[in-house]
């Protein structure tokens, strides 16, 4: 995976518990969202089931001080390092930056921002455009409509 950011931070499964060592990795091109969680230990190796396998959320922040959220969180690894540490990795479907949540019922929001990146190169044309804003403040996008091309066709 490439990674276009990562962070080094502190972490509470479902917001509760101790804080916990981690690093979370994303890349925003392919989606990806991991984290791994690394746990100092001395001692003999922990349980694999010391963490659960499925967590609804994890909150944290980084050092540097920005709050984030994972979502729906599914347990990617375990690895035990003797007599250093132990790593938890989970794979995230969901990271709400800027954000920290007390309970599951609280990851609610009321407008979304969508992108697909170059979906007009993939099709090649569009009946959507920008508006300009000088006009039409209050929509991002507008509807052009375009002679309609046809793509196949077993007509004789």
């Amino acid at each position: 995976m490439k990674v276009a950011f990562s962070a080094t931070g502190f972490w509470r499964i479902n917001n509760k518990g101790k804080e916990l060592n981690g690093d979370l990795y994303l890349n925003e091109e392919e989606g990806g969202i991991v984290l791994y969680i690394r746990i100092p230990n001395k001692g003999r190796i922990m349980s694999y089931l010391e963490f659960p396998l499925e967590i609804p959320f994890i909150t944290g922040s980084t050092i540097n001080g920005a709050k984030m959220t994972i979502v729906n969180c599914s347990r990617i690894s375990t690895t035990s390092r003797m007599g250093t540490e132990e790593v938890y990795g989970y794979s995230a479907d969901f990271l709400f930056n800027g954000m920290n949540f007390n309970d599951k019922e609280d990851i609610k929001f009321s407008k979304m921002t969508v992108s697909i990146p170059n979906i007009i190169q993939w099709g090649d044309t569009s009946n959507y455009v920008r508006p300009e804003l000088e006009t039409n403040a209050t929509s991002l996008i507008d509807l052009n409509i375009v002679e309609p091309i046809e793509i196949y066709s077993n007509k004789n």
